[in-house]
This record gives structure tokens, sequence and C-alpha cells, in this order.
């Protein structure tokens, strides 16, 4: 009974949202333009399509051919996904490469120059020239 009662309920807001959508579009196409949504159309705007897909998905994975081009496609656009990230990943190899060069280098001056007879050297040059 609490079942079939929450059914109901997800039915009953699922018609308000039907409603809301369809007064949404009748006010569109009345005043032929897009009039932004506000919270509550936006909301019942994505709930219908939302249950739109959900139900279109279903029955598509009802059917052995239709569970098959579902599962065909989520399988290319995973495939697609992991392509692009190895390909960032790639390529982004020589940049990182650069970066921790220059780290190291950065890090071998500082390194070299914190040893006083280095550094000796260095301020004596430095007034040499007259930096």
């Amino acid at each position: 009974m609490a079942a079939q009662q929450a059914l109901q309920a997800f039915v009953d807001a699922r018609a308000a949202d039907l409603a809301a959508t369809q007064a949404y579009v009748g006010q569109l196409v009345a005043s032929r333009g897009w009039a932004p949504p506000d919270d509550a159309q936006l909301a019942a705007l994505a709930s219908t399509a939302l249950l739109a897909v959900a139900i279109n998905v279903l029955l598509m994975l009802l059917v052995p051919k239709g569970r098959k081009l579902v599962f065909d496609t989520v399988e290319t656009v995973l495939a697609i996904a992991l392509i692009v990230v190895l390909l960032a990943v790639v390529l982004g190899l020589p940049l990182g490469i650069i970066y921790l060069v220059l780290k190291a280098v950065a890090f071998l001056l500082n390194l070299v120059l914190g040893i006083p007879a280095v550094a000796g050297v260095v301020a004596s040059l430095r007034s040499t020239v007259g930096l």
C-alpha cells in the first residue's frame, strides 16, 4: 500500500511537471519568442525531459537491437573519452619535462650559489662589472 502511494505521488508530481511544461511551451507559442524560464518552469522542463529520456532508454533496452545500440554507443563514448585523456597526457609530457628541467636548474643554481667560494667569486664579478 505504501509503495502504491509513493508511486501515485511520483506520477502526480510528474503530471504537475508536464502541466507546467505545457503551460511554458504554450506561453512561448503565444508570445512567439523565448522568454527565460523561472526556477519552477526550469525544474519542470528538466524533470519532463529526464523522464522522457529515461522512458526512451528503457524502451530501447527492452529490444535486443536497441540494447546493442545503447551498449555500443556507451562503449564508443567511453573509448573516445579515454582517447582524449590519453592524448592530453601524452601531449602534456613535454611541458611537464620542461617544467621539471627548469625547476632542477633553478635548484642546482641555488645549491651552487650557496657555496661560499662561489658566492665570493660571483660577488667579485658583480663588483668588477658594476652590477
